[in-house]
């Protein structure tokens, strides 16, 4: 397993743009325009740009050769290779994206404000016990914690929204949070939390227990490098 990271701050011209976009299938690149606001399509064609960077890596293959296809939940998945799973996520500065040859899901959420209202319409009780237990100054992060753990969930197994929120639990217990095992459950799947930024949390989730120990971050030169060369 491994994780990108890229501030979606870092310096992009127009010219860099059009010159990245190409790097993209035609239905990603007609995606990423679709955006209204710049910022929006930089951070889209950033996350694609990290995934490829971390499947090339993986893989040692060149950017030809990989074809990103998404399953009926709209998840993506890597035409071809059955032995390597990613998953991106953006949100403020930061794009992120986990790779690993199991199933995978990474989220990224900043800090915005207190969300109780959200947290009581889409958090199973045992999490809802759980966070209005807390005192109103920690309520707010323990949000975003959960939060971004939940979505990195219902990635990792490939259903998206399809997965409704509030029908799993992540539990709090001691040295992080833990899948609430559910009955008929068939498979067992690992969280990690890591340290991204002050105001924003970071979570992993996947089938693998051995997580990586950190994050790579990376610029604009490192990917401008890595498709100069493919």
């Amino acid at each position: 397993m491994k994780i990108f990271t890229i501030r979606s701050q870092n310096s992009l011209n127009d010219e860099q743009f059009l010159e990245f976009l190409n790097v993209v299938e035609e239905d990603y690149q007609k995606k990423i325009q679709a955006y209204r606001f710049w910022e929006d399509r930089k951070r889209s064609l950033l996350g694609q740009l990290l995934a490829r960077y971390a499947i090339m890596q993986a893989l040692s293959v060149d950017n030809n050769a990989i074809k990103i296809l998404q399953n009926r939940y709209g998840k993506p998945y890597l035409k071809g290779y059955d032995n390597i799973q990613y998953n991106i996520s953006h949100s403020g500065v930061w794009v992120v994206c986990a790779v690993s040859p199991f199933n995978i899901g990474i989220d990224v959420q900043e800090h915005k404000g207190a969300k109780s209202e959200l947290a009581s319409h889409f958090f199973s009780p045992q999490e809802k016990e759980f966070l209005f237990s807390l005192q109103k100054d920690a309520q707010k992060t323990t949000f975003y914690d959960m939060w971004s753990l939940k979505e990195a969930y219902i990635k990792a197994i490939g259903k998206g929204l399809f997965q409704p929120l509030d029908e799993f639990s992540v539990v709090k217990e001691e040295g992080g949070f833990r899948q609430a095992i559910r009955k008929n459950e068939e498979e067992t799947y690992f969280f990690k939390q890591y340290q991204l930024e002050k105001n924003y949390s970071l979570a992993v989730c996947s089938q693998e227990q051995n997580f990586c120990p950190g994050l790579e971050e990376l610029t604009i030169d490192d990917l401008k490098l890595l498709f100069q060369k493919s």
